[in-house]
């Protein structure tokens, strides 16, 4: 039957009482191959598309009463919902596994990082960095200890000019490597 191609908001049945002499009876080679009489169909629609249909078939031909269209009316109801189950439930078991992969990805993140926070007590002519325990560190050597910096030593040219004077040489520092 062409139920496919009915639109995705018509959701009355299709019913046909006596198919004998119809164009179905050509069109559709079950009618003629198994005696198919009468038909009536509904459209199972989910997110707006048809994606097939509840249908009974009936090798006589016959009227269908309102009790019956009533009762396929319901059962294809209760397979649009339980289709639309199944689908929120795969949806949801995507996000969930997305979520928990991010998680993953965040927690590595965080295992990567070390931070310092708070107050850091500090002196004011050395600039050595005094640690949990009372003692004095330099402060290349705490932030080492306690985040994942590195560091490399240079001169600014304030510090090297009080330093070295006019001195060329050590404009031209060597580079790492």
């Amino acid at each position: 039957m062409t139920i496919r191609k009915r639109s995705a908001t018509n959701v009355s049945p299709i019913v046909f009482e006596n198919l004998e002499g119809t164009k179905w009876e050509e069109l559709d080679s079950n009618v003629k191959t198994y005696g198919i009489k009468s038909y009536i169909g509904f459209p199972v629609i989910l997110e707006n598309k048809v994606v097939g249909s509840l249908c009974v078939v009936d090798l006589k031909k016959r009227n269908y009463s309102q009790i019956e269209k009533d009762i396929l009316a319901a059962f294809s109801k209760a397979v649009v919902l339980e289709e639309e189950r199944k689908l929120a439930q795969d949806r949801l078991t995507l996000s969930n596994k997305e979520l928990l992969q991010k998680n993953q990805e965040i927690k590595q993140a965080f295992s990567k990082v070390k931070t310092l926070s708070g107050l850091l007590p500090i002196c004011a002519a050395c600039k050595k960095i005094r640690d949990d325990e009372g003692y004095w560190n330099q402060i290349e050597a705490y932030l080492s200890k306690h985040t994942d910096t590195k560091f490399s030593h240079g001169l600014c040219e304030e510090c090297a000019e009080k330093l070295y004077g006019d001195q060329e040489w050590y404009k031209y520092p060597c580079q790492p490597g």
